[in-house]
């Protein structure tokens, strides 16, 4: 049997307060739920102040960290935008299309794109203009 190589688990909160997100010292939970979260500036939050954000294992063509909710292009010469989500149904990362009225959902996993072409050019947190694109 081989090795399976595992992820770093990081997360990030974006909070909602700061329309920022911030990262993460401590969570911590209470009979199995979420409780509450430290900020690495000493700040604890409760879950209704806060959004999680995890990392997805890997890293863009500038070394930047790649998050859920992240927004990203693919090439330099593709004006295309697409966010990162998690895809329930295959327990997966992926990425969704930005930029018409449809959404066109990209079956590729995440980690078969060449982090070379890929470049995080914002959040849906902090950037939500970035999903008005057309």
């Amino acid at each position: 049997m081989g090795l399976v190589e595992m992820r770093e688990i990081k997360f990030k909160a974006f909070v909602k307060e700061l329309n920022k997100i911030i990262p993460i010292e401590c969570i911590e939970f209470e009979n199995e739920k979420l409780d509450h979260i430290h900020l690495v500036s000493g700040m604890s939050l409760e879950p209704n102040e806060f959004e999680l954000v995890q990392y997805t294992g890997l890293k863009d063509k500038n070394g930047v960290e790649i998050y859920e909710g992240d927004v990203l292009s693919l090439a330099d010469c593709d004006p295309s935008l697409y966010k990162i989500v998690w895809w329930e149904h295959n327990f997966k990362y992926g990425i969704e299309y930005i930029g018409s009225n449809t959404t066109n959902w990209q079956e590729e996993n995440l980690e078969e794109f060449s982090s070379e072409l890929i470049k995080v050019v914002g959040n849906i947190y902090e950037n939500p203009e970035l999903l008005e694109q057309k």
